[in-house]
């Protein structure tokens, strides 16, 4: 007989049994204009898998759904300069596959969240039985946005560091500044560049110069690959 351990485990790493949805479920914001984080009550994690839009940021967190109102083109650029250089050096590497959101991380039931750029760990795979879902963590990357802002560095950071991801990492393009909270000895430590060298202590050997993050334009990321790889 399976023990509790061995059941609370299968609970956490399986998805809702989902069927497709009806025409026009899908969650929608589309009339609403305003740079504000729209939220739904009263949802389940089935109503979650069922209704989340492919195409937009939409995350559950404890019945709740959150959607941020659209990106900008700049937020966008961070978001793919991230996992251009990520991706890279995960690939040559092996440390794992990048993500981007929409892709859903599920760091516990009824917490599905859809970071900007996360690492699962080499060996992690989609969630059962509908591959939804990646379960696991080892660094997230949350560049920030005016309307979503207090979401990421509040509610989110909160479910993260629960979550114990070991490291979590946002980009606040406005201040030019990056915060970084590292999982270390049992408790977070917090650490703010606005220039110098980051090394990442999730991924080891990933290391970036923050003032590439506040170029504009970025620079390009091809050529920086091969400097990271170098160490």
């Amino acid at each position: 007989m399976a023990s509790p351990a061995d059941l609370e485990t299968v609970r956490r790493q399986r998805l809702p049994d989902l069927e497709p949805a009806p025409p026009g479920a899908r969650y929608d914001r589309s009339s609403i204009e305003a740079d504000a984080l729209v939220t739904i009550e009263g949802q389940t994690e089935r109503d979650f898998f069922l209704r989340a839009p492919e195409d937009r940021y939409c995350e559950f967190i404890d019945g709740t759904v959150y959607m941020p109102s659209p990106v900008s083109v700049r937020h966008q650029e961070l978001v793919g300069f991230w996992y251009v250089l990520l991706s890279a050096f995960c690939h040559e590497r092996e440390r794992g596959r990048v993500l981007t959101g929409p892709a859903v991380l599920r760091v516990a039931p009824d917490r599905d969240l859809e970071p900007d750029v996360f690492v699962a760990p080499a060996g992690a795979e989609p969630l059962p039985p509908s591959g939804l879902a990646m379960g696991e963590a080892v660094l997230v990357v949350e560049v920030l946005s005016p309307g979503n802002c207090s979401h990421d560095l509040d509610r989110k950071a909160a479910v993260y560091r629960e979550a114990r991801i070991p490291e979590i990492v946002y980009v606040d393009d406005r201040d030019k500044v990056l915060i970084v909270h590292r999982l270390a000895l049992g408790d977070y430590e917090t650490i703010r560049l606005g220039s110098g060298r980051w090394e990442s202590g999730a991924v080891p050997g990933f290391w970036l110069d923050v003032s590439w993050l506040w170029g504009e334009p970025l620079p390009g990321s091809h050529r920086l690959i091969d400097a990271i790889l170098a160490g």
